[in-house]
């Protein structure tokens, strides 16, 4: 399960990695369309992800405007307004295809659409070849639920530790915002774990220190946000602190 905020401490890095690999795919026979299995890189880190998009933003969508066909598969195309631009030259609205799963029966997005809401979402895209199309790097990990405020959360920290959060609200269906104590952006960071059951959502949260950021570090407690992905509706489950007593 992935938990999508936001950092500025992505514009760190820079490093190459590639997006797919081609697994599986079969010509086109005469008047068939033959569909292609891609077996996609995992860019769950957000940091390789930057490094590896053409362009990062955070944009918020507006409307579906037609399909794109990628491997195969007709991809929704979405009109997003570009509140702001943290890597790459992008104009003020742009269209991007919503990279779809392969080999999947049914739906191209059997888990929903990702581009199908109506919060503001960090966007790690790939150049459009000659459409004018931009286009989500994967499609799992090419959009990250954010707001104004939200932290990334990230697996390098040094010295984490297991830390209760202070509340939490429902974002929308799928998503929960959750607030917490933690040291200053770009000193100190945060990692998150969800478990679900019928009965219950927990949430656990650790706390730690951003590896080669200790320079102008002090102890200030700051109050931080993350949005939390769960897998199905919260619906009448309750929501645990993982790390509570």
């Amino acid at each position: 399960m992935l938990m999508h905020s936001r950092s500025r401490r992505l514009l760190l890095l820079g490093a190459a990695a590639c997006l797919l690999i081609p697994a599986c795919s079969s010509d086109p026979r005469e008047g068939e369309i033959v569909a292609e299995c891609v077996s996609w890189s995992d860019l769950a880190d957000p940091q390789t992800a930057f490094d590896v998009a053409d362009a990062v933003i955070i944009g918020r969508p507006v409307a579906s405007s037609g399909a794109k066909l990628m491997f195969s598969v007709d991809a929704t195309v979405h009109e997003v307004d570009v509140v702001q631009i943290f890597k790459g030259e992008i104009d003020e609205t742009v269209s991007i295809a919503s990279t779809p799963e392969t080999c999947t029966t049914g739906s191209p997005y059997p888990n929903g659409d990702p581009l199908e809401t109506e919060l503001e979402v960090l966007l790690f895209l790939t150049a459009p070849a000659d459409d004018g199309i931009w286009s989500t790097v994967t499609p799992f990990d090419g959009v990250r639920y954010s707001d104004q405020g939200d932290q990334l959360p990230r697996s390098d920290l040094s010295h984490a530790r297991p830390f209760s959060w202070n509340e939490v609200e429902i974002a929308d269906d799928t998503h929960l915002r959750v607030t917490f104590w933690s040291g200053v952006d770009g000193c100190w960071g945060h990692d998150i774990e969800v478990d679900e059951t019928t009965s219950a959502v927990t949430i656990s949260l650790v706390t730690g220190a951003i590896p080669r950021a200790w320079e102008g570090c002090d102890g200030l407690a700051v109050e931080h946000t993350t949005l939390v992905e769960i897998a199905e509706p919260l619906g009448g489950r309750k929501i645990v602190d993982g790390n509570a007593e």
